[in-house]
């Protein structure tokens, strides 16, 4: 079985998927028709999310077109925004690029009769920044999980965390596995690898009162278990479907909807949430600051909304709705919230860890 980059036989295949990748990251969805004087709505969105049938009903509901343009990435949110006034009315992200949007002023607020009641449990909890339900509303749920070549597989035990600290389970995956790139989210990851699942509801303030205690000390476990990870893990980078066609990757730590996304390209790849736990974050819509169509804009919101079970099956997220995902509760996941901040000491030991190569 070989692990090396790929040999000049599959090179073309290469080739081939990467050029498949960019056409899809770049790929224009709109729907058109010959009737002229329709408004259009124009939508940013992630690959995937939404599905043709979806566009169509609201089209054929409101007798407007709907053009969607995807973007191949995250960084790619704020300059189109920026660089087209008045050129998009709706935008789909994850939350963390809502977040951004919203500090950033580029999104503009729900009005009261389109946001939603609170809710401060389950996998519809509210970050700080959206408390009121105005900033945008949450569709569906992105967990992060465990991601594996099938054929670089050896253990037999549960999946878990551990495997990614002890190469003995794995032993193909010694310097092949992926850790994300944030430190702060390689931390909470170690925090939930070395802690004891809870019977408990899923909490901000539970775990941001947990962060906001720990110590350099009191870390030892979590420090410990991401010194082992770090010595078996590659350098982070975006191009992760290439990572895993050539084998230079074969394990690692992704949210499921980049699992979704390479496993368009990467054959016989497996995902799952370890049963202690992990975390997540949501895809929701937003309506555009600039946008001319605001009227429309709203309804387009609210109709996803209430597409929002529907929008996660097809995406082939988790809804808000679940207490279950693939036979595990989801009590032990935790939001990912952008306003969550390391203790200072430990930022500065995190800092020291990299910088000296512990």
């Amino acid at each position: 079985m070989s692990y090396g980059l790929a040999t000049s036989c599959s090179r073309d295949q290469l080739r081939s998927a990467i050029l498949a990748f960019l056409f899809c990251a770049n790929f224009i969805f709109s729907t058109t028709y010959a009737e002229s004087g329709r408004i259009i709505l124009s939508v940013l969105a992630p690959l995937g999310m939404v599905d043709a049938i979806a566009i169509r009903e609201f089209e054929q509901k409101r007798h407007v077109n709907v053009r969607m343009e995807l973007v191949g990435g995250p960084s790619e949110y704020e300059p189109r925004l920026r660089n087209s006034p008045r050129g998009w009315d709706v935008v789909l992200a994850d939350e963390s690029q809502l977040i951004r949007l919203v500090y950033s002023k580029l999104l503009r607020p729900l009005p009261e009769s389109v946001s939603k009641n609170a809710s401060h449990v389950g996998l519809d909890i509210r970050p700080k920044v959206n408390e009121d339900g105005r900033a945008y509303l949450n569709l569906m749920a992105d967990p992060m999980g465990l991601v594996w070549k099938q054929d670089s597989l050896t253990s037999k035990n549960v999946p878990a965390w551990t495997w990614l600290s002890q190469m003995s389970e794995n032993p193909y995956w010694r310097n092949r596995t992926l850790l994300p790139y944030d430190m702060k989210v390689q931390f909470l990851i170690a925090k939930k690898a070395t802690s004891v699942a809870k019977n408990a509801e899923i909490s901000i303030v539970e775990i941001g009162t947990s962060v906001a205690n720990d110590t350099v000390a009191s870390a030892a476990p979590p420090f410990d278990w991401l010194k082992q990870a770090r010595l078996q893990a590659r350098p982070h980078h975006a191009q992760m479907e290439l990572d895993f066609l050539s084998d230079r990757v074969v394990a690692g730590i992704l949210w499921r909807s980049d699992f979704l996304r390479i496993r368009k390209l990467v054959r016989n790849i497996e995902f799952e949430v370890p049963r202690s736990g992990t975390y997540f974050t949501r895809i929701g819509a937003a309506i555009v600051a600039d946008t001319a169509q605001e009227t429309l804009a709203n309804e387009f919101v609210q109709f996803l909304y209430s597409k929002r079970d529907s929008l996660a099956r097809y995406a082939g997220l988790v809804s808000l709705a679940e207490t279950k995902f693939e036979d595990k509760p989801i009590r032990n996941w935790s939001l990912l919230e952008n306003d969550l901040v390391l203790p200072k000491a430990i930022e500065q030991e995190l800092t020291r860890q990299v910088m000296s190569g512990d």
